[in-house]
């Protein structure tokens, strides 16, 4: 009776712990979104000064923020979800590990959107976001090594090597608006020509 009992103890602990994870991951996710919509805010917030007052630069800037909300909104949280699914045996990372990095995603959206009118901060900034998510891309590479995710790769690899074309544009004296506008223009039109259709599977 004992032996019965305890079974169907662990097996109710067993679907609670499962039903945390999904809460978990869920929670995460509205935090994550209203940092993200905290940023958009601040993008609205130049309107409101007048379309004339809006200098030629920062409508670029402007577009970049809005290409990395597109990119940024779902695929983060993404991850969670199929770490949570697949990453057999590092499940247990998630909650301290992946969660601090989901969060550090959307702060880094924030601070650029804060200085969206700071050219030099802002793309400092967005080019930062890129090693962030490409050294929490290439973990969960590692985690899922058994899986054949393509997307997970091709944005790891494209957001380093963007990373390293920026830091080089300091090296060889390119470091200029213009040159990180199209550097993260060209990385941004990477990332949603090649995995579009990822961003609508489940």
């Amino acid at each position: 009776m004992r032996i019965i009992f305890s079974k169907v103890k662990d097996f109710f602990v067993k679907k609670e712990n499962e039903n945390m994870g999904v809460k978990f991951i869920e929670i995460m996710e509205i935090i994550y979104a209203l940092i993200l919509a905290c940023g958009v805010v601040k993008i609205v917030e130049i309107f409101q000064k007048g379309f004339q007052f809006i200098s030629f630069n920062i409508w670029f800037s402007i577009l970049i923020a809005v290409l990395v909300l597109i990119r940024f909104f779902f695929a983060p949280s993404k991850n969670i979800k199929i770490l949570g699914e697949k990453a057999k045996g590092w499940k247990w990372s998630i909650m301290p590990f992946d969660g601090v990095f989901l969060l550090g995603h959307s702060f880094i959206f924030y601070y650029m959107c804060l200085n969206i009118e700071n050219i030099e901060i802002f793309y400092r900034s967005f080019f930062s976001l890129l090693i962030v998510n490409s050294i929490w891309l290439f973990t969960i590479w590692l985690r899922l090594k058994k899986e054949d995710i393509v997307y997970i790769k091709i944005w790891c690899v494209s957001n380093f090597f963007f990373f390293i074309l920026y830091l080089l544009s300091y090296k060889v004296g390119l470091n200029s608006w213009t040159t990180w506008f199209i550097l993260a223009l060209l990385n941004s039109l990477i990332d949603v020509l090649t995995t579009y259709s990822d961003y609508f599977k489940d």
